[in-house]
């Protein structure tokens, strides 16, 4: 048993040391411009957009792995400032809800959010840091300025990609 586990440490530090290099890099972009003021009529709402992307890039900066995520973090508040959330509730990431997160129904292409994201995942692996940075966008309506001009995404992946673009920018530059 001794020598079964000398010799798989011994495989792994040989196969370590021959591995092609590989760095991790982490990118998170944050927004609070869907939050708006508390009046008489209309209570207020508090909402930090945080999107993250984490990537594995070889020696040349091409995509090995990357994983999107996002988190909604909101609440209301009365024109006294009194808050209408428990603050100590779990929040959970768009991932994390699955298909409770109901892009489903409001998706053109009838993809929910995770689904989406795993397309635009799968169409990173292989090309350049430069390449996903520099992806064409167009305005596909109002409510979604920064969707993905690449027919291969035209079918999968229908949401805003600009802040996700920029948290994966941000992971290549972290990368380590």
């Amino acid at each position: 048993m001794k020598k079964l586990l000398a010799l798989t440490l011994v495989l792994l530090l040989v196969a370590g040391c021959s591995a092609p290099t590989v760095k991790l890099g982490l990118g998170v972009v944050s927004s609070m411009s869907s939050s708006k003021a508390a009046t008489a009529e209309a209570d207020g709402k508090v909402q930090a957009d945080i999107s993250i992307v984490a990537a594995a890039f070889d020696a040349n900066g091409k995509v090995l792995a990357a994983r999107i995520d996002a988190l909604e973090a909101s609440g209301a508040f009365d024109a006294t400032g009194a808050l209408k959330f428990d603050p100590a509730q779990e929040l959970k990431t768009k991932v994390e809800k699955g298909d409770d997160y109901g892009m489903k129904k409001a998706s053109p292409i009838g993809k929910e959010m995770y689904e989406q994201y795993a397309a635009l995942e799968a169409y990173m692996v292989g090309k350049s840091a430069q390449d996903i940075i520099s992806m064409p966008l167009y305005q596909r309506d109002d409510s979604h300025p920064t969707a993905a001009d690449v027919e291969e995404l035209k079918t999968s992946c229908t949401i805003n990609i600009g802040d996700y673009l920029k948290a994966f920018e941000k992971a290549y530059t972290n990368a380590r």
